[in-house]
């Protein structure tokens, strides 16, 4: 809802319009959060931690109507938190996150890593040996509490 200087509901203010300062606000809280964080990660935060309302069917985390939903920033900057992963990576290791990082990892022959996560982002000198097993399953959301 969008209301014009005189204080009366404005009807041209809703849709894009209406959320695109809001989006903008909740990326700058995310980036004081986790300044290091990469475009497309502040994006898969806001997107797999929205809100799914409305009554609508969402395909993938989307529907054509509402987006991605609702934003939820409580739920961003708790369970959206990103892990960082870099140096030895060893044994069996199971992670679910919005976001993934990946920087100048060794994965250790025989390690078992799975990772769900809206973004994973693998970077650097990262090396993962052929007797490895590294599972990447695309999650497009995460409910919070």
């Amino acid at each position: 809802m969008g209301y014009n200087p005189e204080g009366e509901y404005y009807i041209y203010f809703n849709g894009t319009s209406a959320a695109t300062p809001y989006v903008a606000g909740m990326a700058g809280l995310i980036l004081s959060k986790w300044p290091s964080l990469m475009p497309s990660e502040v994006q898969a935060i806001i997107e797999a931690t929205a809100d799914r309302v409305g009554g609508y069917t969402y395909v993938n985390g989307r529907c054509n109507d509402l987006g991605h939903g609702r934003i939820n920033a409580g739920c961003a900057l708790t369970a959206g938190a990103p892990l960082f992963l870099g140096g030895n990576i060893s044994g069996t290791q199971s992670h679910a996150r919005t976001v993934v990082r990946l920087t100048n990892a060794s994965v250790a022959s025989g390690a078992s890593i799975s990772i769900e996560a809206a973004e994973v982002l693998i970077q650097g000198n990262t090396t993962i040996p052929a007797n490895a097993q590294l599972t990447i399953t695309p999650r497009g959301d995460f409910i919070c509490d």
